[in-house]
């Protein structure tokens, strides 16, 4: 995930606007985009 990340940085960009927007309108903890982030990261990776 790391390795994705730093050679992908929009992918951090798109996970902290989730992760704010998820907890200032849903008034909860976001997993969703962090589970969908692992995903990504194992399915690139092994590319």
């Amino acid at each position: 995930g790391v390795t994705l990340m730093g050679s992908q940085p929009q992918l951090v960009a798109g996970l902290l606007v989730g992760t704010v927007l998820g907890v200032a309108l849903f008034r909860g903890v976001p997993v969703g985009p962090l589970i969908a982030a692992g995903l990504v990261s194992l399915i690139v990776g092994k590319q």
